[in-house]
């Protein structure tokens, strides 16, 4: 995971939330001083299915795309930085997953928005699809919830991190979320929420007391862990605070987040079966839909933008 980001992939869909997302992409690209490419992917019907002859479909896309690049120019029209168009054909996740593969892409900008209930459960939206299947960092950005500084950029004052007690997607979070913190000079909200007392956390078989008082020495004992890991010179610096609460995980970081006034998530993403997704649902899709702010989503891997679930 390169932090900052040198090569940063924006997808837009000329919807009216793109030019937020083409406008953050500027200014991160900008920030960063990184390569920024401009994605669009254009969905088209199945040849199997419509039997359109060869040529005719050659020529409908290369309409398609002259199209989509008349879009993307006047999207970008008064940004002032450079940018490489990136148009496709097909499935917008498949599309992205091939297009982060050719531009090395170190971070996925999109906008975020869909459905909502049985139909969202059963296929997700494509943002979600594309955040499980990346191998390089993804943020989504929830419609109108991104806040700009007096200059128009990005405004990153607080960050609150889904910090886990180890493991290394959690390590990656924490580097991500301190690096971060550091580069917007933002103060940094490091969260672990214990759904259930760990047995091997659990400190009822050393000694009697009150169940307040064994989640406290719990809670105690995970703050110690999550403080070792942090580099000894950054430990007692002004800003950063480790906030350790009790109850189901992506529902604690949002509310956290909203409490905190927070202008970034970040949180860590693993690749999820259908199945287990509509059952059990996970940290990651609950900030990604309920989210007051942009989602900064890390993955378990890379090497590669692709990953299958």
């Amino acid at each position: 995971m390169n932090i900052p980001p040198k090569n940063l992939l924006c997808a837009v869909d000329f919807s009216g939330h793109s030019p937020e997302a083409a406008k953050i992409g500027v200014d991160l690209s900008r920030r960063f001083g990184g390569r920024l490419h401009i994605f669009h992917a254009v969905c088209t019907p199945s040849s199997q299915v419509y039997g359109n002859p060869v040529s005719e479909r050659g020529r409908a896309q290369e309409k398609q795309a002259r199209h989509a690049r008349d879009e993307i120019s006047a999207l970008m029209s008064g940004l002032d930085y450079p940018w490489t168009p990136h148009i496709a054909f097909g499935d917008p996740v498949e599309a992205m997953m091939e297009a982060a593969d050719k531009t090395g892409a170190d971070l996925v900008i999109a906008a975020g928005y869909g459905i909502r209930g049985v139909q969202r459960l059963l296929h997700g939206t494509v943002v979600e699809r594309m955040i499980r299947t990346q191998a390089c960092a993804f943020l989504m950005l929830p419609p109108r919830r991104a806040r700009f500084s007096e200059d128009g950029g990005l405004r990153i004052s607080r960050i609150v991190a889904a910090c886990g007690a180890g493991g290394d997607l959690s390590d990656r979070v924490l580097n991500g979320a301190l690096a971060y913190a550091d580069i917007f000079r933002a103060e940094l909200d490091l969260l672990h929420v214990m759904e259930s007392p760990n047995e091997d956390d659990s400190p009822a078989a050393d000694r009697p007391g009150h169940y307040a008082e064994a989640e406290s020495a719990m809670m105690e004992k995970r703050r110690r862990r999550i403080m070792d890991r942090i580099p000894a010179e950054i430990r007692d610096k002004t800003g950063l605070s480790i906030l350790l609460r009790s109850g189901v995980p992506g529902e604690a970081l949002v509310d956290c987040a909203r409490e905190r006034g927070a202008d970034l998530i970040l949180v860590g993403v693993r690749p999820r079966n259908p199945w287990s997704r509509i059952l059990k649902g996970s940290t990651t899709e609950t900030a990604l839909r309920n989210a007051p702010c942009p989602v900064l989503a890390i993955p378990e891997r890379t090497g590669g933008s692709r990953t299958h679930a």
